[in-house]
């Protein structure tokens, strides 16, 4: 067992959390915001390779969990260590998700926020001065900088035969952002390209649609490619990077323009702002449910704070409007959360732990 520690309440304030975790199927009401939680190790499970009889084998993994060093002091370690080109291997009821890295950059946060956000304006005002990220150093590698994953979700159904892949990562063509490696996930994890029955994007930045194609060909020769409706119109034919990506599978795209269930217990609900057509993809399952953020959500501080930037918004107020409705919705706790950005493709809870003398205050921490 790993023995996770929880971070204090804050006094008279209000705080959000994240809660990492590793089984989409463990509820998080043992953590109450004062004590410690306990995590069974059999939830940590990397898949790496097939054993002789076709059985997915966990290989050993170090995971480094971070402590709170007290009220006010950040964690020193960074939420979650990237195991370079694996495959995380989830339970969600009858759906099994697993996380495919494609590549990932660290940068410095504040400028990272400055620059990207300036190409399509902020909508908030924290996250572009280093001050703003003063006390998320848990959020944070051990050197202060900011890491950015880039890969996708593979989604089965026990009782379906359609294989899913949510966004297909960055690619290898993007220099300086080490990308290229989701095709070795997806073999790792026992599949070839052509066991996949349909794509999915969340939107059509070339960071997510990487591998939509190789050398004019689609990567995913048997699949049905999906988007909304309204990102193949904002961007195909107008923008030449994206284009030219998309081109080998355009003939194969299916869209949508509303919430559309796309598979058995997958669902998608359209969050523009990000993009014009950029959505969330819901995982369901009985009484199981994940989401799927996409780029609703860059970074976890974007969950915390209600101010906080986000990147390369294409409507930045409404982006931020959106997602901060999706906060809202979120702390609760009752649903899994990950983005194709978080380190390590880590999936997590968001939830408020309210104080007896609660004020109306956006102080919140990120425990795991």
């Amino acid at each position: 067992m790993l023995r996770v520690r929880v971070p204090p309440r804050c006094g008279s304030e209000d705080t959000r959390r994240f809660t990492g975790v590793s089984n989409p199927s463990e509820s998080c009401s043992n953590i109450d915001g004062h004590g410690d939680a306990w995590y069974p190790e059999s939830w940590i499970h990397p898949i790496t390779k097939m054993d002789k009889d076709g059985h997915r084998e966990p290989a050993d993994v170090e995971a480094s969990y971070p402590r709170s060093a007290g009220r006010g002091r950040p964690m020193t370690r960074p939420l979650v260590t990237t195991p370079p080109m694996t495959a995380s291997a989830m339970h969600l009821g009858d759906l099994s998700v697993i996380a495919l890295y494609d590549g990932s950059r660290v940068g410095d946060p504040a400028q990272t926020y400055a620059t990207v956000s300036a190409s399509g304006g902020a909508g908030g005002s924290r996250g572009m001065s280093p001050v703003d990220w003063r006390d998320l150093g848990h959020l944070l590698t051990p050197d202060g900088m900011l890491e950015m994953t880039f890969g996708g979700f593979l989604v089965r159904s026990a009782s379906s035969h359609r294989l899913v892949i949510i966004d297909t990562g960055v690619g290898p063509n993007a220099p300086g952002l080490n990308g290229g490696h989701l095709l070795d996930s997806l073999s790792r994890a026992g599949y070839k390209p052509s066991d996949v029955t349909d794509v999915v994007f969340t939107h059509l930045h070339r960071d997510h649609t990487g591998f939509a194609a190789e050398h004019g060909r689609p990567t995913f020769p048997n699949a049905v490619y999906r988007c909304d409706v309204r990102d193949l119109d904002h961007f195909y034919g107008t923008d030449k990077t994206i284009t030219d990506n998309l081109t080998a599978v355009a003939d194969r795209f299916e869209t949508w323009d509303s919430d559309r269930t796309v598979a058995p217990g997958i669902d998608v609900r359209p969050m523009p702002g990000h993009t014009p057509g950029s959505s969330v993809v819901v995982l369901s399952s009985g009484s199981h449910r994940a989401m799927l953020l996409g780029d609703v959500v860059h970074c976890l501080a974007e969950l915390l704070y209600d101010e906080w930037a986000g990147l390369a918004d294409v409507d930045p107020v409404q982006a931020l409007r959106v997602r901060n409705a999706l906060a809202k919705e979120l702390e609760s706790g009752e649903t899994l959360v990950a983005s194709g950005h978080f380190p390590g493709l880590q999936f997590g809870r968001l939830w408020r732990a309210a104080a007896a003398r609660a004020l109306s205050c956006e102080s919140r921490s990120v425990v795991i």
